[in-house]
């Protein structure tokens, strides 16, 4: 468009001042990437998105051995020894949304945000604080071997009550909240400790498209350190998958599992599914975001605006060239009967 074109000077011209910071640096080939792919130049815009990548992963400093061995600590709790925490089921149910960033999380709190009895919370970290407060050891999420032995004796109907007492809106008359904080899927184990009453919706998208959505995005504050090489994004979404499949055979009473492409392409169907797993009764007008008003401060905060559409499936074919190489470290993960990676199908 001729808008996003009269961008792209200023942008060549900040890249080719000298001295720039390598973070910095990296933005700008994120926008010139962004810009580029806008206009349908995907050559100019690999080039912009591999050399952005580059430098963020570098920067990084990822260790994917080290978020292997995390993986393998979340898969290693054991649920069913647990102390139960409290059933409410006459209280306010938690519902959590999990996920990688990209992949629905922000459209499914959307979709059950618009009803009348459920508050969407955003994305919180309340839950880790409880588990701090609970245990007296500053737990800061992701569930690490380190926090073990500090985490063990901790009682979990606290941990429980204590993240109700920080978020269950006491002035808000509602059955259901969200907490949409994707980064809770490593807090399963514990969510179904302290919070057996709690339900977990899981999101799963396509892999290619899981992946690419985000390697071309700039997350803010050292987040999701992962997303910016191919090693490192196909071994973080295989250790997704795994945990994923691991919770849904352990607690298929808490933990439901709703596809991206569902969402999209058979919305009631998908949607039906999610009000039963969670209890609710349906309510018109659920799949109409666009009149759900409420802040969004997430990566997708421009698509949630507008209604549900497919524009972002099959976007990474673009370049499926120069992303052969994550294609193929990926296509493991790829789910029985899913249509191949080559077709043309959105």
């Amino acid at each position: 468009s001729a808008v996003a074109g009269a961008r792209l000077p200023g942008i060549r011209a900040a890249l080719a001042r000298p001295r720039a910071e390598p973070v910095e640096r990296a933005q700008l080939l994120y926008a010139l990437f962004k810009e580029l792919d806008d206009q349908g130049d995907a050559g100019g815009a690999w080039e912009a998105l591999a050399e952005g990548s580059a430098i963020l992963r570098h920067a990084s400093g990822h260790d994917r051995a080290a978020e292997a061995r995390q993986f393998e600590s979340v898969r290693s709790m054991d649920v069913a020894s647990a102390t139960p925490g409290t059933r409410d089921p006459e209280g306010q149910v938690p519902i959590f949304i999990v996920g990688m960033p990209r992949t629905g999380t922000t459209l499914l709190e959307r979709i059950l945000g618009n009803r009348p009895d459920t508050v969407a919370l955003g994305e919180r970290n309340d839950f880790d604080a409880a588990i701090s407060l609970a245990s007296d050891h500053f737990y800061r999420g992701g569930l690490h071997e380190t926090d073990w032995r500090k985490l063990e004796r901790m009682d979990y109907r606290d941990a429980g009550a204590i993240y109700l007492g920080r978020v269950a809106p006491a002035d808000v008359q509602c059955r259901f909240f969200i907490d949409k904080n994707p980064q809770n899927f490593f807090n399963i184990g514990l969510i179904l400790r302290a919070l057996p009453h709690a339900r977990i919706l899981c999101l799963r998208r396509d892999p290619m498209d899981a992946c690419f959505s985000n390697l071309k995005e700039v997350f803010e504050g050292g987040a999701y350190a992962y997303s910016y090489g191919f090693e490192d994004l196909a071994a973080h979404h295989h250790g997704y998958l795994g945990l994923l499949r691991h919770w849904k055979a352990v607690a298929p009473g808490s933990v439901h599992v709703v596809d991206y492409e569902d969402l999209v392409h058979d919305g009631d169907a998908a949607l039906q599914a999610v009000l039963e797993f969670c209890g609710m009764q349906p309510v018109a007008g659920m799949l109409d975001i666009t009149t759900n008003r409420a802040p969004v401060s997430t990566a997708s905060s421009s698509q949630v605006r507008q209604p549900i559409h497919a524009r972002g499936i099959g976007a990474w074919k673009r370049y499926a060239g120069p992303l052969a190489p994550l294609q193929a470290l990926v296509e493991a993960d790829r789910r029985p009967g899913d249509r191949s990676p080559g077709s043309d199908q959105a």
